[in-house]
């Protein structure tokens, strides 16, 4: 069967290949958008941060199965081939190009009848996203590095060579409201030991796991 995904939508952007085994976080002017071996989500970015308003967004599911089956058959590949087309284009598009990019990998995929990727869309309060253009935070002083994004945070203690105790995130709502911290404190943050940073943490009701990165 002939891919029914339009040639305007093949873009450039990612190296050909299996999706990638670690989630990533990406923003342009419209969307973010976040994809690892099990999903994909696009987040419209156009009420982001705006109380009263919503935000919507959407993710294709089972991507690691999209994956692993991409040699099962030609239908499958093409549809893996699509997926990875979608990923190569999304930096160049805006929300509602990107939801439809969607619909038509899903309905090619139903076409073919192949089960994956599945597809879902759900609303956020406005508030509870970020809005666009926020980059990954990291920095470090004699006693302390720091490295946070969206989803995730890292704290390792400089002063203690011997232990390397470190800090890390421990759930989905723990690394936004840290980053937002950071976003607003940088300059202070910059300055801060380690334990004033395990502060921060219990302060803002963040969730984490600390260890020694030596043992």
């Amino acid at each position: 069967m002939k891919s029914t995904i339009p040639i305007s939508f093949r873009l450039r952007g990612l190296r050909k290949g299996a999706i990638p085994a670690y989630s990533t976080d990406y923003t342009n002017k419209y969307i973010r958008y976040r994809y690892n071996p099990g999903y994909i989500v696009v987040t419209d970015l156009t009420n982001a941060g705006k109380r009263g308003k919503r935000v919507e967004s959407f993710q294709l599911d089972r991507m690691d199965i999209v994956s692993q089956d991409a040699n099962k058959s030609k239908d499958h590949n093409t549809v893996f081939q699509n997926v990875m087309k979608f990923l190569r284009g999304l930096e160049k598009l805006d929300y509602a190009k990107a939801l439809k990019w969607a619909q038509l990998i899903i309905k090619d995929a139903k076409q073919r009848n192949i089960k994956y990727p599945q597809f879902h869309v759900e609303q956020t309060m406005g508030h509870k996203v970020l809005s666009g253009g926020f980059e990954p935070i990291k920095f470090s002083n004699d006693s302390v590095s720091v490295g946070a994004n969206l989803e995730s945070f890292t704290i390792t203690d400089l002063s203690d060579p011997h232990n390397v105790p470190r800090c890390i995130d421990r759930g989905k709502s723990g690394p936004p409201k840290f980053y937002k911290w950071l976003l607003a404190n940088l300059e202070k943050a910059k300055k801060m030991p380690y334990r004033d940073m395990m502060g921060v943490l219990d302060k803002l009701g963040i969730a984490s796991h600390s260890y020694c990165a030596m043992d």
